[in-house]
């Protein structure tokens, strides 16, 4: 093979005629293919209605306004936008689109709000968009006369009976429908005519204003934010809303002070109410005996809202779980009177009593709070829920509560535009949450709480006595410096015992806890123990604490022994990290060595943390002993000088001189064996004349 040469192809074939014709040809089919391919679009973007036009884009009829309820005789008025806002401008033939509507038969019940309409009662004519004028946001606005009977004017719909009438929106062209929406016109009962509704006792849809109470659920993201209940709270500044916080949104608010006081601002004097910080079971914990765990965590968290600017309700509280008589208790006696129910088993409002404690409870209508749904828009959301109320008020004119998860999980778009058809209309009554309370349905307690902590009563006994005890060494002091403060710790021990746990895992979760707890009581020792010499009545015993807390701790000190009297007895001291020597004051009470016994306790006095004894010798004589001894010497020296003056009068006077001496004791025996066993006749008559004297 030369050079340039390339396997399965030949020169001769490359300069053949027939194949360079071909070729060509294919080249030139390729190129066209691209022209048309690219210019294509150009030309169908470009083409101005001088042939085929292009099939229409998606076109969404979307409600952006309605009424909210029309009077008897009143007018219907409703408000559509059409997109692409700009399909008009893009068509070449725009008048030939029309808005149709037609009005359907009232529906009977709830259930038929959200069933599709069947039976059409009124088709108005369309209209032609190129008759209406757009408003500066480019929507269409339509109106519809009503008649409830008498008048013969055709041009109005005549709907005799109050109550809720579907209705469709359809937008047309030659190819018929090509986009369509449904809402509900809400006709109210004829008051003016028939008062009492003698005429037509089913003519009741909000013959008695519906009492509606709104509670706020704020949620950190995903639905209700800090940021939308602002401004919701903003757009409806009487509205009796009451809110609902929760530890995430709290904890928002703690990380953004600004933020935390344009929310509190926008709040204002509204109610807010909170469950404890962690989801936890006031029946479970009062069955143990433990209800303090809850009444603790509730109101650190109604510190934590205050901290915040917001003023809680303290007499109401929020609980997922149905409550026992023991539950019922133990909230009456934290003052509470007003329990919002979130437990799946909650039916209605009512109330619970127990001993001589009752507490109003209230549900929130979930069925009702999930029309909020974001797929469709506010104004058909707010209408749903509207529909719904007007079709129960002709039944129950119980008041309702809308709020939840439910509702907090979805935009506020439809709340805003409820709440303000609340304000600007008769047929309901903005209520706040302590009006709803139904005081004449009894609710029964529950038989058993939902949670059951039998098994952890005694594990948790001894936590709460351990995390007393260390709130107590821990002092006053505001957590800087001494590690895990015993807050933290409490909000560790209520996360293990929340509800979402499983018993396992609450457990595992208790033991974990409980362990690391009883580690800050063992930083406390005592060095081993040491002897000590006083050589006076009073004096000072260095006393050696070693600490391995993380910061300061107070502690009690207790001192016990038979010979030495401690003035610190049960004294309370601050230790920091590390040694610590502190000079216990000793007083002695003998002579002579003993052992003083040492124990350091929390200073509460119900946890002993460490416990030694110290040797102690005394050498100075005490005060007692002193006394005896001085005593005694004194006693001596008396003795001594009264013998010895004695003795002095015996030598001088004779042995009778004692008899009549000042008193003594009688020592003449002694004297007459030393030489005086004679006694003279001088002597003897002195005596003889003396007593001779003495009978004269």
């Amino acid at each position: 093979m030369g050079p340039g040469h390339v396997t399965g192809w030949s020169r001769r074939t490359s300069t053949h005629p027939r194949f360079q014709y071909i070729l060509g040809r294919c080249i030139l089919g390729l190129l066209a293919f691209v022209a048309v391919a690219v210019t294509t679009p150009a030309a169908a973007q470009t083409d101005t209605g001088t042939g085929d036009e292009a099939p229409l884009p998606p076109i969404f009829l979307t409600v952006t306004a309605q009424s909210s309820v029309v009077a008897a005789d009143g007018s219907f008025l409703v408000e559509v936008a059409i997109t692409p806002a700009d399909l008009l401008t893009r068509r070449s033939e725009a008048e030939d689109f029309e808005l149709a509507v037609t009005v359907f038969d009232r529906v009977a019940d709830e259930p038929g709000v959200d069933l599709p309409p069947s039976v059409p009662l009124n088709r108005l004519e369309p209209v032609r968009l190129g008759d209406l004028v757009p408003s500066r946001a480019g929507h269409y606005r339509l109106e519809l006369p009503l008649r409830s009977g008498g008048d013969t004017q055709t041009s109005r719909v005549l709907l005799t009976e109050s109550g809720v009438y579907p209705v469709t929106i359809e937008l047309r062209n030659n190819d018929g429908t090509v986009a369509a929406n449904r809402t509900n016109l809400i006709r109210m009962s004829d008051g003016d005519r028939d008062p009492d509704n003698q005429q037509n006792p089913d003519d009741l849809p909000f013959a008695r204003p519906l009492g509606v109470a709104t509670v706020l659920t704020v949620v950190p993201a995903e639905g209700v934010t800090v940021d939308d209940a602002r401004r919701l709270l903003l757009n409806h500044p009487t509205a009796p809303i009451t809110i609902l916080m929760s530890e995430g949104v709290a904890s928002q608010l703690r990380a953004d002070t600004e933020l935390a006081a344009e929310f509190a601002q926008a709040v204002g004097d509204r109610p807010v109410i909170s469950g404890p910080m962690v989801d936890l079971d006031p029946s479970a914990l009062a069955e143990i005996g433990r209800p303090g765990i809850y009444q603790r965590a509730l109101d650190e968290t109604w510190d934590d809202l205050r901290l915040l600017g917001l003023e809680p309700e303290t007499d109401t509280t929020v609980v997922t779980r149905e409550l026992t008589a023991a539950g019922v208790e133990t909230l009456g006696e934290m003052g509470i009177t007003t329990v919002v129910d979130t437990s799946p088993a909650s039916t209605s409002n009512g109330y619970l009593q127990a001993g001589d404690h009752r507490i109003d409870l209230l549900r929130f209508d979930t069925d009702l709070s999930e029309l909020f749904d974001e797929g469709t828009s506010g104004v058909l959301q707010a209408n749903r829920v509207l529909a719904h109320l007007a079709l129960r008020a002709g039944n129950d004119n119980t008041p309702v509560v809308l709020g939840g998860p439910a509702l907090g999980q979805r935009p506020i778009d439809g709340l805003d535009v409820f709440l303000g058809w609340l304000a600007e209309t008769d047929a309901t009554r903005a209520l706040g949450l302590s009006e709803v309370a139904d005081t004449n349905l009894r609710r029964r307690p529950a038989e058993r709480p939902t949670q059951n902590l039998a098994a952890e009563s005694g594990l948790l006994a001894d936590i709460e006595s351990i995390l007393a005890g260390f709130e107590a060494m821990s002092g006053d002091t505001d957590g800087d410096g001494i590690g895990t403060t015993p807050d933290e710790y409490r909000r560790r021990l209520w996360s293990a015992l929340a509800l979402e746990r499983n018993v396992d895992d609450r457990r595992r979760a208790l033991l974990v806890f409980s362990e690391e707890l009883g580690q800050e009581l063992e930083v406390i020792t005592l060095p081993v123990a040491q002897t000590v010499t006083m050589a006076a009545r009073d004096g000072s015993v260095p006393l050696i604490i070693e600490s391995r807390a993380a910061g300061p701790r107070q502690i009690m000190l207790r001192f016990r022994s038979d010979k030495f009297k401690v003035l610190q007895d049960s004294q309370l001291v601050t230790v920091e990290p590390g040694t610590s020597s502190i000079d216990v004051e000793v007083q002695a009470r003998s002579l002579g060595s003993s052992q003083i016994e040492v124990s350091v306790w929390t200073p509460d006095g119900n946890i002993r943390l460490a416990t030694n004894q110290f040797q102690v010798r005394s050498t100075a004589v005490p005060g007692l002993g002193l006394l005896i001894s001085g005593g005694a010497l004194v006693f001596l020296i008396i003795w001594w000088f009264i013998d010895h003056r004695k003795l002095r009068r015996v030598r001088k006077w004779g042995p009778d001189s004692v008899e009549s001496g000042e008193g003594g004791l009688d020592v003449t025996g002694d004297v007459m064996e030393r030489g005086h066993a004679d006694r003279s006749p001088r002597l003897a008559d002195q005596g003889d004349r003396r007593r001779l004297v003495g009978h004269q």
